[in-house]
């Protein structure tokens, strides 16, 4: 049996690393958008069906207008498409569920793109004595503060305010383990509670978000009150 997991690990890319990593962000959102407008277009010209070797031809069509697409590594590329043609897949199959809700596929914001995937360890990405190397990117110093176990399938880049990470999915043989003796008990998930158990127990909600509500609403104004464009907006954003 099969099991993945994944491990996220803080990175630290010098300032150098950074501009290549946030470039490449941006890239890759303008990227999405533009295949999802090509194919917008052609949706519009009486074409419901979509599939890899029509966003392939998008992809050709963006490239030749705009040469920066050629700084993301060529199966991050194709790491966006799957993630596109995914967004399709699900829209369609909503419709054919009679969803009235089905959600068309949307264009991304920067806010919104956070991440770039190298979806093959096929030498795009290593690591070495707590430094990781990454295809048109460079070496960073990252906190390798547990163990890899399994064959490393992707690497993803993550930005989460303003600190990056690197995040590996692997793929592990496990051995499902045999219990005998077992003292089973019931789970439900209560709207009273958030766990009631068959023998009484109930866990209550962490209410994560009342906790938090007050310095939420604060950086809100903040963000509310910004120039948009403006570094003080960004921090607050960031924050929030």
């Amino acid at each position: 049996m099969g099991l993945t997991r994944a491990y996220k690990f803080r990175i630290h890319p010098d300032a150098t690393r950074q501009g290549e990593i946030d470039e490449r962000l941006i890239i890759a959102q303008q990227f999405y958008n533009k295949i999802l407008e090509k194919s917008i277009e052609s949706y519009k010209n009486g074409k419901t069906k979509v599939s890899m070797a029509q966003f392939n031809r998008f992809v050709k069509e963006a490239i030749q207008d705009d040469k920066r697409y050629l700084k993301l590594y060529s199966q991050t590329r194709c790491e966006i498409e799957f993630r596109l043609l995914k967004a399709y897949q699900n829209f369609f199959r909503r419709i054919k569920e009679g969803n009235r809700k089905a959600g068309f596929p949307r264009f991304r914001s920067r806010d919104r793109y956070k991440s770039i995937t190298y979806p093959q360890d096929n030498g795009s990405f290593s690591i070495r004595k707590d430094r990781l190397r990454v295809s048109r990117i460079g070496t960073m110093p990252i906190e390798l503060h547990r163990k890899i176990e399994g064959a490393i399938k992707t690497l993803s880049i993550k930005r989460e305010g303003k600190s990056y990470y690197a995040v590996f999915t692997t793929i592990t043989n496990a051995k499902i383990p045999k219990v005998e003796d077992t003292d089973p008990v019931g789970i439900d998930l209560g709207s009273d509670s958030f766990i009631a158990l068959s023998d009484g127990t109930k866990i209550e909600k962490p209410r994560f978000m009342q906790q938090n509500r007050k310095r939420i609403a604060y950086w809100q104004r903040i963000v509310a009150r910004g120039n948009k464009g403006s570094r003080r907006r960004q921090r607050a954003k960031a924050h929030l």
